[in-house]
């Protein structure tokens, strides 16, 4: 319910940093990578540009090199034309060249004050396993039938009955079509990481034939389990996994704890139409995270 492309803001970190306008000279002591013109590509701008998501081979890594540098030829050719002309001149242009500015420096700052230790201890480790055996001791691997139906409120008690009396999805469908309800109909296959976290537990009570409905904005979404199988992980194979999620929610929990702690000790006055706006919510905490379910995905 989760490649590699290069970001924009990754590709233009280098520039951003120097103010687009303080580039490499071709004698600076950094290692060349390529030089365009007057102006010098270093090894490390190629590097930062390649996606590390997953591991790479050597073979892949000196392709995605050369790709990359050419892609940066092609950039700081444009960037020299653009900078010939002034473009960062431009109201336009200059806003947006402060907001990626404002972006890196508070990226910068949040990686700075949420390092945490490289592993978290084995009892943490332990405990999250225990709390959590839908996800790895009782595993499963889940294929759905979803229907997505457009429904009135007075409908859902209806429908209701229907996924309390209904054990088989074309039955489901049939019914559905018999009482003139609209719904989109999909398959799918889903690991339990891959699960919505915060339904986990509810998938997890889920017997083969069940149905699981939730009220939507639109109507209803049912869940019917056509079938599911076992498929448990052990402490040691999902210890990475554990280890990787804990340190992300600990990152989490710090900026949090942080961006609370300036809003504290600052002067913030709202103005004009915003004095009167409503406050949003920082939103709920975290309860999974994609790099984390992704990985269990792979065990």
């Amino acid at each position: 319910m989760r490649h590699l492309s290069l970001p924009a803001g990754l590709v233009l970190l280098p520039l951003l940093l120097a103010g687009c306008r303080d580039g490499a000279r071709s004698g600076s002591d950094e290692a060349v990578a390529a030089r365009v013109n007057d102006r010098a590509i270093s090894v490390s701008q190629v590097d930062q540009a390649i996606p590390r998501d997953e591991p790479m081979s050597a073979d892949d890594i000196a392709r995605a090199r050369s790709a990359v540098l050419e892609s940066l030829i092609d950039e700081e050719l444009m960037v020299q034309k653009a900078n010939a002309r002034r473009l960062d001149l431009e109201p336009r242009v200059s806003e947006e060249l402060e907001a990626a500015r404002r972006r890196i420096l508070a990226r910068a700052y949040l990686e700075q004050v949420t390092a945490v230790d490289p592993r978290p201890d084995d009892e943490a480790v332990s405990a999250f396993y225990r709390s959590h055996p839908a996800l790895f001791a009782e595993r499963r691997i889940y294929s759905f039938h979803e229907f997505n139906i457009q429904a009135r409120p007075e409908r859902l008690e209806a429908l209701r009955a229907l996924a309390v009396r209904e054990r088989d999805s074309a039955a489901i469908a049939a019914t559905l079509e018999r009482e003139g309800l609209s719904f989109a109909a999909r398959v799918a296959v889903l690991p339990a990481e891959q699960l919505p976290f915060e339904r986990l537990n509810a998938f997890s009570r889920l017997k083969d034939g069940d149905n699981l409905l939730t009220p939507t904005p639109y109507g209803a979404e049912l869940v019917h389990l056509a079938s599911s199988r076992r498929q448990p992980l052990d402490e040691a194979s999902a210890r990475p996994v554990i280890e990787q999620f804990l340190r992300n929610r600990e990152r989490v929990e710090l900026a949090r704890d942080e961006a609370r702690r300036l809003r504290k000790s600052a002067e913030i006055e709202y103005v004009g139409p915003f004095s009167r706006a409503p406050r949003a919510s920082a939103g709920p905490e975290p309860t999974a995270l994609p790099a984390a379910r992704r990985t269990a995905a792979n065990q």
